[in-house]
């Protein structure tokens, strides 16, 4: 019987997958960081 899930795909499919998660969560920290402290200028 063969109970493995394979969800990711072969290793190499799975850390493609794990580095464009990383680069894009770059990006997004950085947008995120910039509208934060567009929102603390118009308060003051």
């Amino acid at each position: 019987m063969y109970f493995e899930i394979n969800i990711l795909g072969p290793p190499k499919t799975a850390l493609f997958g794990f580095c464009v998660a990383l680069t894009s969560y770059n990006p997004m920290a950085t947008i995120k960081a910039s509208l934060r402290s567009l929102r603390k200028l118009g308060k003051n």
